[in-house]
């Protein structure tokens, strides 16, 4: 009866090693999912930033910057969408 009780404990002692693993895993990989949606946020973040810059460099490779008047590049861009 003492080798069953004996066997019983050590088992016990084993699933609670195993549990408190799972559960040390269980909270790194929360701890690695929130760093991943936090960085995701920033790319998002990052993406959008640059593609408003982009559209205002377009923008700015079309216009003078005196008089915001279209430039040459703009008007030839037109000629040739025209001739099209």
């Amino acid at each position: 009866m003492a080798a069953i009780i004996n066997n019983y404990n050590m088992e016990h002692e084993r699933v609670i090693l195993y549990l408190n693993e799972v559960e040390k895993q269980r909270k790194e990989i929360e701890q690695k999912n929130y760093l991943l949606e936090k960085n995701n946020e920033e790319l998002k973040e990052a993406k959008q930033k640059t593609e408003q810059l982009n559209l205002k460099l377009r923008e700015i490779s079309v216009t003078d910057s005196l008089t915001g008047a279209y430039n040459r590049r703009y008007l030839l861009k037109c000629l040739n969408s025209l001739r099209k």
